[in-house]
């Protein structure tokens, strides 16, 4: 690898693996890498907004508990930035307006063009081409997508990840036994996408030092069993 900036850079980050460049390699950088360092921040912010939007959702359907988020269990970890990464892809996908590269962010409506990632970032550059990737599987699968059964047995998937499942999400699971049936094979891989750009992202620092806003997040009292 080299450095660029303060971030190393590895081979599958170089110019020819980058699937959003251009055709002709640029001469001049016209962004410095603080620069682009700093907006990328704000992809972070919005990222981790995301999350703590999705935790909210995930504690009012009972997917995970209060008790997981509060003691940052490493089921959540996982699972929490999965279903918020998943939830951007797939608001992403089935925005017909939107280009094939861009991304939507829901949380603050938020459009990304492919001109506007900083990737003269050195950790951008080297996790987009994961994020691309990922979209590229959603969009050939869009049809699926379409469905909200579809995307939210995906992210029932993504959070059934501990020893033991809530009621809640075990009875969601039982129930969309068939579906999970019928589309075994793609849920299966776009899962096993998601969950490797989580791990990627969770060895990175901007994604590290904002974290604990997740779980430090006031997210009220659960509501006790009836």
């Amino acid at each position: 690898g080299f450095l660029c900036g303060e971030w190393l850079v590895y081979k599958e980050c170089l110019f020819e693996e980058n699937p959003f460049a251009t055709s002709e390699r640029p001469r001049i950088q016209t962004e410095s890498n603080s620069e682009a360092r700093s907006r990328a921040g704000l992809y972070w912010d919005r990222f981790i907004s995301q999350c703590i939007r999705t935790t909210s959702t995930l504690l009012e359907t009972r997917w995970i508990t209060l008790d997981n988020v509060e003691d940052i269990d490493p089921s959540v970890v996982q699972s929490i930035p999965a279903v918020a990464i998943l939830t951007i892809l797939a608001d992403s996908v089935n925005e017909n307006r939107l280009e094939k590269e861009g991304l939507k962010w829901s949380i603050d409506g938020t459009v990304c063009k492919k001109c506007d990632v900083p990737l003269s970032d050195g950790i951008t550059s080297c996790l987009w081409p994961k994020v691309a990737k990922l979209k590229r599987l959603l969009l050939a699968n869009k049809k699926h997508l379409e469905s909200e059964n579809s995307i939210e047995l995906l992210k029932a998937m993504l959070c059934a990840n501990s020893e033991e499942d809530t009621k809640e999400l075990s009875d969601f699971l039982r129930q969309s036994s068939e579906l999970v049936k019928k589309n075994g094979s793609k849920n299966n891989e776009i899962q096993s996408k998601v969950i490797d750009l989580v791990f990627a992202i969770s060895r990175v620092k901007p994604y590290r030092d904002r974290m604990s806003q997740i779980f430090s997040n006031e997210y009220g009292v659960e509501v006790p069993d009836i």
